[in-house]
Formats: structure tokens, sequence, C-alpha cells
């Protein structure tokens, strides 16, 4: 099961806790109980697989189906658009199918990143993230052979333990601390994977243990010769397929996507009122043999919002 974590916010405006995720990239700045317009979006995280597969979504407002536009943020993920309906639509409840995957999670995606730079949290230039890259990385590795022993050595190194400030640790810090959370071991791996040249990411979402259970989670990808997206989760996962789970993706790239940490187009909306005990209100509805189906509730009124 994922370790939870309490939302706060960081240096860099790195907001990867549990509000996080329950997003907005817009539209509305609340006083007291009145929501007043500004000229931005609202925006609802509906990660890659929701709309490009495998998964699926269906939206509706006041019991009613509703089709709005997607924004495609150019680093893996997508949005829903939800500033038209936000001045009238108390409330937007988004369900996800989540195919039961029979093999690894993979896919491609068109973002425009190169993923091997480096970043402020993500800091895959630093001398002891290269130094231990490439130590646990033999050279003629291919992108899922370096993945795997990056994979291996922070399972078997990091302990998960909650620091403080831990939401803006960089990566060198995790591994000289040899102990964090979940988006800590995330950008751990990404770093790694990009001191010796493999595509990686960080990905936010939910995961489901058992199929009953909604946790926060933060995970990373790994990107192979092919072009091809791989889930890899370092924190939870022992398997290295990371297939005895369900994974919901919602943001990619939450360290530096600009839809996400810019405070100043960035509203964070808590739909759950539990922002504080991991969960992220994503109940689970019904489950096939191929499927789980789960639901949440978006406030949009100024009594579900939060900065």
């Amino acid at each position: 099961m994922a370790h939870r974590s309490a939302s706060q916010s960081a240096p860099y405006r790195i907001r990867w806790c549990l509000i996080a995720l329950v997003v907005a990239a817009a539209s509305v700045v609340v006083t007291g109980s009145e929501p007043h317009r500004v000229d931005t979006r609202i925006l609802i995280p509906l990660g890659w697989s929701a709309v490009a597969g495998p998964n699926a979504y269906e939206v509706s407002i006041e019991g009613q189906a509703w089709t709005g536009p997607v924004v495609d943020d150019g680093y893996g993920g997508y949005w829903l658009d939800v500033t038209a309906v936000a001045p009238d639509a108390p409330s937007v409840v988004l369900r996800i199918i989540v195919a039961k995957m029979p093999s690894t999670h993979s896919h491609t995606d068109a973002s425009h990143v190169d993923w091997l730079s480096p970043s402020a949290l993500i800091d895959s230039t630093d001398p002891l993230v290269i130094a231990v890259a490439e130590r646990v990385t033999p050279e003629s590795s291919t992108a899922a052979g370096a993945a795997l022993s990056i994979h291996d050595h922070l399972a078997s190194t990091l302990t998960w333990r909650k620091e403080p400030g831990h939401q803006s640790q960089p990566a060198s810090t995790t591994l000289a601390l040899g102990r964090g959370t979940c988006g800590n071991f995330a950008r751990a791996f990404v770093a790694l994977a990009r001191a010796v040249g493999v595509p990686a990411r960080t990905v936010q979402g939910v995961i489901y243990d058992n199929a009953n259970d909604d946790s926060y989670h933060q995970w990373a990808e790994y990107r192979d010769e092919n072009g091809t997206w791989h889930l890899v989760d370092p924190t939870t996962a022992t398997d290295f397929d990371a297939t005895s789970r369900a994974y919901i993706d919602l943001i990619y790239a939450a360290e530096e996507n600009p839809l996400w940490f810019e405070p100043n187009t960035t509203i964070v909306a808590d739909t759950t009122h539990r922002a504080h005990d991991g969960k992220l209100g994503f109940r689970l509805l019904s489950e096939t043999p191929t499927s789980y189906t789960v639901e949440n509730t978006y406030h949009l009124a100024a009594e579900g919002t939060d900065r």
C-alpha cells in the first residue's frame, strides 16, 4: 500500500501531496464563500491513460453527461477544461474506467520534452547522482536494463520516511539520506535514469491495493529506445513490472510541468475534505474481470477550494 503524505507548500512551488491531485489550473479565486472570476482556466487532471488509453473517462454535471474540452499539456498528460461551467456548476463528477493490465504498463505519447535535462528537484547532474547511477548501471545497459538496476538499487537501499521539507527535497538529498517518501523515491529514480541517458519522468496519481483502498502515490516512468514509456514504482512494487495493483495516472512531471506548479495560474480544489489521511476520494464503484470503475467529485464551490 502506498505511504501517505500531508500536503503543504514547497519553496519550489511544487504540490505533490494529496490535495495536489485534485487540481485546477485556474480561473477562480475564492474570497469568503463567493468565487470571483479571473482571466484564466480551471483544469481537472486526467493523466494520459484516461484520454489516450487504455483507460477511459466519463464526466457528468448535476447528473447530466458532459463533454468538455481537453488540454494537452505537452508533458505527457491531459486536463479537462471546466472553465466554462465553473460559475454555474457546484461540482463535476469524474468517472474513470481502469483497465486491468495483463502485462507491463507501457504506452507512447507525443510530449515534446527530452526528459534528460536536470531540474531543481531532479538534479541529475549532481556529482552524487552521477556516481550512484554509474555504479549501479552496467555501461552496456539498454534502457530497460538500466531502469531495472536503478529500481532494484532504490528498492533495496532507500527507507520510507517522511522528512521535514520532503516536498522540496532534490534527488541528491534523498540518495544522501537514504530515505524519503514516494515522491522522493520517484525523483531519485528519474534523476539516476537521466544521469545515464535514459529519459524518465515522475507521475502522480492513485493506486488501488486489493481493489478496495485508494491511496495517493507517486511513481516514475522511463522511455525505451523505441519511444515507449514504462511504469516503474521503486517505492512499493517489489516486482519491476508493477502489475499487482491498479494505477490511475493524473499529473505528469509535477516538478517540471508549468500547468501544475505555477502558483499564478493554479488553485487547488480539495474535493474530498480528507486532505490529511492519504485519500483522494476516488471510490470504487464496481469491478469486472477486465476493469475497475472509480469515481471522484470535484467541488468547484468555495467550500471545496484551498490555495
